[in-house]
């Protein structure tokens, strides 16, 4: 079947488009398990990593790595409880931490604080 000819899937400009390779993991604990994150990056080419549970601080969380290998990172962790982050190599901007509106952790019997998000405007 020629592209376009299945009226279920027809062709679109936008299917052309660059694509985006997008991923998560549930790291449990960014800094035991940096080398295996690396290693993998390096091997699935991802454009952009969403961590789960980094279990770190903001200043404890290891972003010279994902610098070396061309990504900005944002994260938003608090000593070793749950934890967030996001690394790109399209670029990191609009990053809000929380949800707006929303209450907080801050006031909870950990301290926790709510996970956050960013945004890239334009094409990779």
């Amino acid at each position: 079947m020629v592209d376009g000819d299945d009226p279920l899937h027809p062709a679109s400009p936008r299917l052309r488009a660059p694509l985006l390779r997008l991923a998560t993991w549930n790291v449990n604990s960014i800094r035991i398990r940096l080398d295996r994150v690396l290693d993998w990056m390096r091997r699935a080419d991802v454009d952009v990593l969403a961590m789960q549970e980094t279990k770190c601080a903001d200043d404890q969380f290891p972003t010279l790595p994902f610098f070396e290998l061309g990504y900005e990172v944002a994260h938003c962790g608090f000593n070793q409880w749950n934890g967030v982050a996001i690394a790109s190599r399209v670029g990191l901007d609009n990053i809000q931490v929380g949800f707006p509106g929303q209450p907080t952790w801050s006031s909870g019997p950990r301290g926790d604080r709510r996970p956050g998000g960013a945004g890239r405007s334009g094409p990779p």
